[in-house]
């Protein structure tokens, strides 16, 4: 099973990301926002960290791998590689 991250190093690397990539989702280029992981109503803006390869494919955690997506297109493409995709697939 795959390592977890740390909350000291997630929060380090998603300021990298945000320092790289600004604060548009990697899929949709939703402007997202920057909130503590707590449920609220509209959760669909809600940054996130994204495997680009997932965990499960033998993704790590390294920056090259990371990048930042909304909450509905994180959900919406769960464990898949990208070339598994269709438009419709995400929010």
């Amino acid at each position: 099973m795959a390592k977890r991250l740390g909350t000291k190093k997630k929060k380090v690397l998603v300021d990298a990301l945000i320092e790289r990539d600004g604060m548009l989702c990697t899929w949709c280029c939703r402007e997202m926002i920057r909130m503590p992981i707590v449920p609220f109503e509209d959760c669909s803006a809600h940054m996130t960290l994204e495997h680009i390869v997932p965990m499960k494919h033998g993704g790590t955690h390294d920056l090259f791998n990371l990048a930042l997506a909304c909450f509905e297109c994180n959900n919406d493409r769960g464990d898949c590689l990208d070339w598994e995709l269709t438009d419709d697939d995400l929010g």
